[in-house]
């Protein structure tokens, strides 16, 4: 038994949920804002931060990269790519590898 959607994208759909529910939107970000703020204010300062080298800190390509931060210190952070910044998260042979690059 089919069922009929009303929007056949999903992508479509949760557009136009949003559209029509931006109030619930608005409030769920503030709610997040408040319980969340060092996290936000890490965001909101490293989105600004000049990424023109693009070179990885860890394996040293020359890839887009992004900040890790160590447990949301806002003033402790690293350059990295994608792929480093997911083996860190992921592997803990990593993350010894990545505590002792640091305490150099």
């Amino acid at each position: 038994m089919a069922r009929k959607y009303k929007y056949v994208d999903r992508r479509e759909y949760f557009k136009q949920y949003r559209l029509k529910n931006k109030d619930k939107g608005i409030a769920q970000r503030k709610k997040y804002q408040k319980t969340h703020k060092l996290q936000v204010y890490i965001r909101q300062r490293t989105r600004h931060l000049d990424t023109k080298d693009n070179l990885c800190l860890l394996c040293g390509l020359n890839k887009k990269t992004q900040y890790h931060h160590f447990s949301f210190q806002p003033n402790i952070f690293i350059e990295i790519c994608k792929d480093c910044h997911l083996k860190i998260h992921y592997d803990k042979n990593m993350r010894i590898k990545l505590v002792r690059f640091v305490k150099l």
